[in-house]
């Protein structure tokens, strides 16, 4: 504090290899479980054929619950190989003909419809009528898998009257509600021991693997370390949003900005997650990262942003919508750099905004009110 340094009390455990990630949990009578679970989003089990699986030597059980199918084993390895072999069918649900193809003509679709304004100033149409030139970019960015170095796992034991999960998870007070919600106890009686996690990145702020082990262990009667195989992370996550990024911006004879106007659409996270953020039509974690637009459009300049559901599930990834809005920004002053033949570090300093709007460089995630800039247009 203050001038005193301050160790941290992690560093001589990790490395020295000692510190207790999740995937290093050992309890006493403890069971490795590997699961199967849909292929596809939203799918469901009908069925599995357990006869191999159950005459393996070290299978202890094989046990459905309510995403899929595990087997519970004596070893992870052996889990994993009873697994392959259960055949489980599955029917595909609502996603059953989504494909990338028309995920991304129905999210161009979108895209070309009303948005929410999110930040607005000056007459931007006018400004763009009256410019020397337009200029117009698209942006696309795929969704994008978290991918932990070490993938989801929960080791979990529950009896008649209590629950103990351990877990690398980023979200602890959550966790004791949905055990609870899933095996029938109450949350006071579900204990959470947190783990160093192997990675987070904002995917364990998501709990759904620890319901899964929940269940399992329920459903098997033993202690049971859940891990998921690189395949079942990679598959079954909560991706980064995928979106399309439209600029078009009116520059002077000099290439200065004059006008700008800018439409991003995507799915939002937080209208899975914590909805009553969601106001008018904004997400404040889907606008980010351009909401505190730095520069000077003084002619005007208006944001708005079309909320799009392509049917796959999105999450928070890293820095959320700054990786998404501040490239597809950042990309486009480069082009309106090259266009003034300017070199863009300097480009960029030249327009900065030092002024009175200086503040609205936090953005609204940032806690900024948005007030009378939101509206449909």
């Amino acid at each position: 504090m203050g001038s005193t340094k301050v160790k941290r009390l992690d560093t001589a455990m990790k490395v020295r290899g000692t510190a207790g990630f999740g995937i290093d949990t050992v309890v006493p009578g403890m069971k490795y479980a590997a699961v199967a679970m849909p292929p596809m989003m939203g799918g469901s089990l009908i069925s599995y054929d357990d006869s191999r699986a159950k005459n393996m030597p070290g299978v202890h059980s094989v046990v459905q619950y309510s995403r899929g199918v595990a087997v519970v084993a004596d070893s992870y390895w052996t889990a994993k190989k009873a697994v392959a072999t259960l055949d489980p069918q599955w029917d595909a649900g609502p996603n059953a003909d989504l494909d990338m193809t028309s995920l991304w003509a129905k999210m161009e679709e979108a895209s070309n419809g009303a948005g929410a304004v999110f930040r607005e100033s000056g007459n931007a149409d006018q400004g763009l009528a009256q410019a020397d030139k337009m200029i117009t970019a698209e942006y696309r960015l795929p969704f994008q898998s978290h991918s932990p170095l070490e993938p989801q796992n929960t080791t979990a034991h529950v009896t008649a009257d209590k629950a103990v999960i351990i877990t690398p998870t980023q979200f602890q007070q959550l966790v004791p509600h949905v055990v609870a919600g899933a095996t029938g106890l109450k949350p006071e009686q579900v204990e959470v021991q947190t783990t160093f996690l192997g990675g987070g990145f904002g995917r364990r702020v998501e709990v759904d693997y620890c319901i899964d082990a929940a269940e399992i262990s329920q459903a098997a009667g033993v202690p049971v370390k859940m891990v998921w195989s690189r395949e079942d992370d990679m598959t079954h996550d909560s991706y980064r949003p995928a979106g399309i990024y439209k600029f078009t911006a009116g520059v002077d004879e000099n290439g200065k900005l004059q006008a700008l106007k800018f439409k991003s659409t995507s799915p939002s996270i937080s209208s899975r997650l914590f909805p009553s953020i969601v106001k008018d039509g904004i997400d404040p974690f889907a606008v980010e990262g351009i909401d505190n637009f730095p520069y000077l459009a003084d002619a005007g300049m208006n944001f708005s942003y079309v909320m799009h559901d392509t049917g796959v599930q999105v999450g928070y990834w890293r820095g959320v919508s700054h990786n998404l809005n501040a490239v597809a920004l950042e990309c486009f002053i480069d082009e309106l750099a090259k266009n003034a033949g300017a070199d863009p570090i300097q480009y960029r300093i030249d327009m900065l905004d030092m002024g009175s709007t200086k503040h609205a460089w936090s953005g609204l995630s940032a806690g900024v009110p948005v007030g009378a800039r939101m509206k449909t247009v």
